[in-house]
């Protein structure tokens, strides 16, 4: 679940320095000790030394480490799909001291960022640094469009978010199930997705199977990725079996181009899973996760299957889950 939230005020909120704040600029961990001060920040030149750049391979792959630094469920900004979409919303990243990352997002008319990416016990610092930096630097107010709630209740529970409006973005709300209950499809709730999947599995009993997968089947996802678009452009709009994918020709450039990306990034490949479901020897489905050992909780990107075929987005789902998250 994702939140949002404005600052109000367009005037600085405080110098991060001052003698009267200093106190709460420095977080206590958990075992109550002090956070130290940053040996390579300085009141003279801290917000100078901040340098954000293009969300490169290197970046990706330090930001798998950064976000499980702290308790976060967001899957908008699960280092996949950040990854997958930062030409898209034109995001760049800044390492800060080594322990923290910050994200910007030049999408929109104004820059807007995330809750930075670092231990708990160092959000506040480097949450008041951020919002100086927008002060000071970029002379707006901080405004994060894809804060988590985690976050944002840590930072409320310190007194840290007065003067700011939280609003809750259900419009970028996303499914959050048990992965066991999708493993076994057990229970009542679940009993459409069982009777999609009997019908599939008598349909092409001998038929199909699951591989796992990997950036070598690049070219042949993209190649599924384009055909599928091609079958979805054919299908009644009507259809129950595979309204969740609505996709017009805009989203599935920015489709294949995620995809793209990402199966081109080796060191983001090692992070991730692919997997994919065959019928006859050739794909009909594939999905792309990761994981987030801090919450043990997968994250699904992509997940795309031939419409025509009922009970497909059903068996990629659950064989994803089995192969790839068993443990999740």
């Amino acid at each position: 679940q994702a939140l949002q939230i404005r600052f109000q005020n367009k005037n600085p909120y405080y110098s991060l320095y001052d003698d009267e704040e200093i106190g709460v600029c420095y977080a206590k961990s958990l075992n109550g000790d002090e956070f130290p001060i940053p040996q390579s920040l300085h009141p003279c030149d801290s917000l100078n030394d901040i340098r954000f750049v293009p969300f490169d391979d290197e970046a990706v792959a330090k930001y798998f480490d950064y976000f499980q630094m702290r308790p976060n469920k967001s899957a908008d900004t699960v280092p996949l799909d950040c990854a997958a979409y930062s030409d898209t919303i034109q995001s760049e990243v800044a390492l800060v001291d080594g322990r923290c990352l910050l994200m910007i997002d030049n999408s929109d008319e104004s820059p807007t960022g995330c809750i930075p990416f670092c231990s708990e016990s160092e959000l506040l610092y480097y949450f008041r640094l951020q919002e100086q930096y927008y002060n000071e630097v970029l002379h707006i107010p901080f405004v994060s469009l894809w804060s988590d709630e985690d976050g944002v209740k840590f930072l409320k529970e310190h007194g840290v978010l007065e003067g700011y409006e939280i609003e809750e973005n259900t419009e970028i709300f996303d499914y959050l199930y048990s992965g066991e209950s999708l493993r076994t499809l057990s229970g009542r709730n679940l009993h459409k997705k069982r009777n999609l999947i009997r019908q599939f599995e008598r349909n092409y009993d001998g038929l199909w199977e699951y591989r796992t997968l990997s950036h070598e089947n690049g070219e042949e996802i993209i190649s599924f990725l384009e055909s599928w678009h091609k079958a979805r452009k054919t299908m009644d709009t009507n259809t129950s079996l595979v309204s969740k994918d609505l996709s017009n020709s805009d989203t599935l450039a920015i489709d294949i181009h995620g995809v793209e990306s990402i199966l081109k990034n080796r060191a983001l490949s090692e992070k991730i899973r692919i997997g994919g479901i065959y019928i006859n020897n050739k794909m009909a489905a594939f999905s792309i996760g990761g994981y987030n050992p801090a919450e043990k909780m997968a994250v699904i990107s992509f997940e795309k299957a031939l419409p025509e075929i009922t009970g497909l987005y059903q068996i990629i789902n659950r064989e994803f889950l089995r192969h790839e998250f068993p443990f999740a």
